[in-house]
């Protein structure tokens, strides 16, 4: 019997366990279900074992599977902090940097900058991951999170940029035409229930009654087009609303609702010369938004006056 391992077999063995399925560890490494099968196979002919019980419900691992599971697991956390600190000795502003943003950070903020940045540094290349979910940075899926976020991951360094404050918006004509005197009496569009984690949501539920709600969406950049289409009012990030000329706020920036904007990298990371030239630059970029960010742009708001 050939008991010998590979990196790449306790990497096949550990995705079976994660994800319980062919068909899930496939996904995950990059290769078709009947491949992961294959291989699976001629490891447990190798060892002379067998790593999981095939069951109706999905591959369980037997002990031995967990086993190898564990030891490729610690393994892999040596493996990615020994890829960080290699690639944290680079110096050089060239190669590719993975930033991971939220789509309404994208919309809002996000898109110039990079594109400066880009003009400036043009032998680096940018792989953007837009996401709600926050990435994972210890495990180099993304190098730098530009993220809304009141508890940042311990294993990340980065600066707080500024608060992102929420306010209450309506389509232009339609709130100029309705004067409503209570924000109860407009239509509103409100985020679903996959968003209910927001602040500004958890407001809505528990100041506007569910009979006035017209639109329920799973996207902030949804409710922000149903909003600009006229569907109904809606609390939008400032940092949105203020520069879109159709739309006109009806608030001030609403206590409670603000969440804290943050550019973060993992520690490993900070001194590569394409992450380090990057975070330079993006603080600096989006700490000239702070006044958009936080609702102090009164000229913006005075040209659309306001109501309480």
């Amino acid at each position: 019997m050939n008991a010998h391992l590979e990196w790449n077999d306790l990497r096949l063995v550990r995705a079976v366990v994660e994800a319980g399925s062919l068909l899930g560890a496939g996904k995950a490494l990059g290769i078709n279900h009947s491949t992961v099968l294959r291989r699976l196979e001629a490891i447990e002919t190798r060892l002379g074992v067998r790593l999981f019980e095939r069951l109706r419900s999905g591959y369980v691992p037997t002990s031995a599977g967990t086993d190898v599971a564990r030891v490729a697991g610690r393994l892999a956390e040596k493996v990615e902090a020994l890829e960080r600190r290699l690639v944290g000795r680079d110096v050089a502003i060239r190669g590719t940097i993975r930033v991971t943003t939220a789509d309404t950070l994208m919309h809002m903020l996000v898109m110039p900058p990079l594109t400066e940045f880009r003009r400036r540094h043009p032998e680096v290349v940018l792989d953007l991951v837009v996401s709600n979910e926050f990435v994972s940075l210890t495990q180099r899926l993304a190098d730098v999170a530009i993220r809304p976020t009141q508890a940042p991951d311990a294993h990340l360094v980065g600066r707080r940029i500024s608060t992102i404050a929420n306010a209450v918006y309506g389509h232009r004509d339609v709130v100029e035409k309705e004067e409503r005197r209570e924000l109860s009496d407009y239509a509103w569009v409100l985020a679903s229930e996959t968003l209910t984690q927001l602040p500004s949501a958890r407001w809505v539920e528990d100041h506007i009654p569910a009979s006035a709600v017209a639109m329920r969406i799973d996207s902030l950049l949804g409710v922000f087009d149903a909003v600009r289409a006229g569907m109904g009012v809606a609390i939008l990030p400032c940092g949105m609303g203020d520069i879109d000329s159709r739309l006109r706020r009806l608030t001030p920036p609403i206590a409670g609702t603000e969440v804290d904007l943050w550019l973060l990298n993992h520690r490993d990371l900070r001194q590569t010369g394409r992450v380090r030239a990057f975070l330079d630059f993006m603080g600096e970029a989006l700490t000239s938004r702070r006044d958009l960010l936080e609702g102090r742009e009164p000229e913006a708001y005075a040209s659309r006056g306001r109501t309480s």
